[in-house]
């Protein structure tokens, strides 16, 4: 876990992972890479578990970002967009993290500028959204 945490920050050498099938492996899923993730749970149950947290918590956190599209300094909306990124980050979600990091820089802003980046956020997200659950079907048909 520490080692997730810090890889946010430093660069560890390249584990070899243990081989296992990943439910991410077909091309379409590319949007998420869960093997990060996968380490981290010890089960498929875990898994699915920590996908509906993270969904809630990122529904609550586009909902903050929707109410805070406003000018000037906003720290409700730098906040959220850097929990959002955490969260990103954790399934290996890197086009939504990206995002999330650039609406994060946004300490000055204009409530157009961050409206536009939302629209990219809420649609990044959307793809994530459904990548999950096509990970989480496949646990349930599995």
């Amino acid at each position: 876990e520490l080692e997730i945490v810090l890889s946010h920050w430093f660069l560890f050498p390249e584990k070899k992972k243990q081989d296992r099938a990943l439910p991410d492996s077909d091309p379409q899923s590319s949007i998420v890479e869960l093997s990060d993730l996968m380490d981290f749970v010890d089960n498929e149950k875990e898994l699915k578990s920590y996908v509906q947290v993270f969904i809630k918590q990122s529904d609550e956190i586009i909902t903050i970002l929707q109410n805070n599209c406003k000018d000037g300094e906003n720290k409700a909306w730098t906040d959220a967009a850097h929990k959002f990124k955490g969260g990103a980050s954790m399934i290996g979600a890197e086009k939504l993290r990206d995002l999330c990091d650039k609406a994060q820089e946004m300490t000055q802003a204009s409530a157009n500028d961050r409206s536009q980046i939302l629209k990219k956020i809420e649609c990044a997200y959307e793809e994530v959204k459904n990548s999950l659950e096509k990970v989480t079907f496949k646990y349930r048909t599995a």
